[in-house]
């Protein structure tokens, strides 16, 4: 009889010890199959790029004395930043941009041949407008400072900008061409289309301020 509850107690303390070494292994296991997924993790670094098909440049100037909208894009702009960068300032920080003027689409033909002879055609070296990103502040949001040449006219220029969830960012500023001693240029350009410019109310009045929208899609680049 003592032999038999003897056998039964040793059998019962193998089983207990091959369980507790079982439960053992399999917390080892997973905390190796953890530690692994977290070098995984810590090794893939992931930075943003710019998708140079995605640039889209807008801008809105005035008519009539109820500053009535007019808006276009410039068809060719070129934004020169390194390859990829942890951050959108580091990206874009020293930037440059390149806009055609005679790329100027206003989606009408007729006023698009003024604008290019007029107005930009009448400015001193001005087949580009140019650009440089002298400082940016922000994470995912912020205030760019950008160098504008037009006209023979180099002035900084504060943009505000902004980063969405998808990574699309958006710099946006108005200006007026006044800064860059452009006023007889828009003359010119408001003789040639007085009628155009004359509101409900009798007077042709073109307006020197202009709002600028760029837009870009970044990519995630992870490695």
């Amino acid at each position: 009889m003592k032999k038999i509850i003897i056998s039964i107690l040793t059998a019962g303390t193998i089983v207990a010890f091959n369980a507790c070494g079982n439960e053992e292994k399999s917390h080892e296991e997973h905390q190796e199959h953890a530690t692994h997924e977290q070098k995984h993790e810590e090794k893939e670094h992931c930075s943003l790029a710019l998708d140079k098909n995605s640039i889209e440049l807008e801008w809105t100037s005035f008519k009539h004395t109820a500053k009535t909208p007019v808006k276009g894009v410039f068809d060719n702009v070129e934004i020169t930043l390194p390859e990829q960068a942890d951050t959108p300032a580091e990206l874009f920080k020293g930037a440059k941009v390149s806009i055609s003027t005679q790329s100027v689409n206003s989606g009408n033909e007729g006023r698009d041949v003024k604008l290019k002879t007029n107005f930009f055609g009448t400015m001193e070296n001005t087949e580009f407008i140019t650009g440089e990103v002298k400082s940016i502040e922000g994470e995912n949001e912020g205030v760019a400072v950008v160098s504008i040449e037009m006209n023979g006219v180099t002035k900084d220029h504060n943009f505000s900008w902004k980063m969405d969830a998808d990574n699309k960012i958006i710099f946006k500023t108005e200006l007026t061409v006044d800064d860059w001693n452009a006023h007889q240029s828009l003359d010119n350009l408001h003789e040639v289309c007085l009628e155009k410019h004359t509101g409900e109310d009798g007077v042709s009045k073109l307006w020197p301020n202009v709002e600028v929208s760029i837009t870009a899609q970044l990519k995630k680049v992870c490695k």
